[in-house]
C-alpha cells in the first residue's frame, strides 16, 4: 500500500480533527527562526574561506553579517569574537564575551561559545571551566574537541587531557575523532 503524499502545506492528506486548530503561527515562527540560523551558517563558512585566503577584513565583515542574521544564536558571535581576538582586536572580542556572559543570566548560552572566546583571549582556566560545563550539559560539539584547532592552546593542559579521556576521545589518533 503506497504512503500518502504530502500536500503543499506539508500534511499527508489526513485531515486534523475539527476540535484541534492547526498551530500554524507557531510552526511558521519556528521555521522562520530555523531558516535564519541556516542562512547564517554559509556566512560562517564564507568567513573561514576568507581567512584561509588571507582576507581578514572580508572575513570579519562576513561574520558580522552572520551575527546580524543569527536571531539569538550565539555561535556567530562567539566565532566573530574568537577571530577578532586572533587578529589582535582584543577589546572588541572582550566586549562580545562580556555580552554573552550577561546573556547567561537570562537564557542558555552554550558553554562552548564561552570557551571559544576564553581560549582565544588566552584565558585557559576559564576556557576549561566552560568546556567542563559543556560536558555536564552534554554539548554535542565536544565530539570535535580533540581535533578542533580552536582548542590548540589548551592541548597541553592536564584538565584538557582529562576531559578528552572522560569523553573517550583519547583513544583516537590525530584526525580520527568520531563524527
Amino acid at each position: 500500500m503506497p504512503l500518502p503524499r504530502p500536500t503543499p502545506e506539508g500534511r499527508t492528506g489526513a485531515s486534523r480533527p475539527a476540535s484541534r486548530p492547526e498551530p500554524r503561527a507557531a510552526n511558521l515562527m519556528s521555521l522562520d527562526t530555523l531558516l535564519l540560523n541556516l542562512l547564517a551558517c554559509p556566512i560562517d563558512k564564507q568567513a573561514l574561506l576568507y581567512l584561509a585566503e588571507q582576507h581578514p577584513e572580508q572575513a570579519i565583515a562576513s561574520l558580522r553579517r552572520a551575527v546580524a542574521m543569527a536571531d539569538g544564536n550565539t555561535r556567530p558571535s562567539a566565532l566573530l569574537g574568537m577571530h577578532l581576538a586572533r587578529l589582535g582586536q582584543r577589546d572588541e572580542a572582550r566586549a562580545i564575551l562580556n555580552r554573552l556572559l550577561e546573556l547567561t543570566k537570562t537564557r542558555f548560552v552554550p558553554p562552548v561559545s564561552l570557551a571559544v572566546l576564553h581560549a582565544a583571549l588566552g584565558e585557559n582556566a576559564l576556557a576549561l571551566d566552560a568546556l567542563e560545563r559543556a560536558f555536564a550539559a552534554r554539548d554535542t560539539q565536544l565530539v570535535f574537541l580533540k581535533d578542533d584547532p580552536r582548542w590548540s592552546s589548551l592541548r597541553k593542559e592536564p584538565r584538557f587531557a582529562a576531559l578528552l579521556k572522560e569523553l573517550k576521545l583519547d583513544r583516537y589518533g590525530p584526525g580520527l575523532s568520531p563524527t
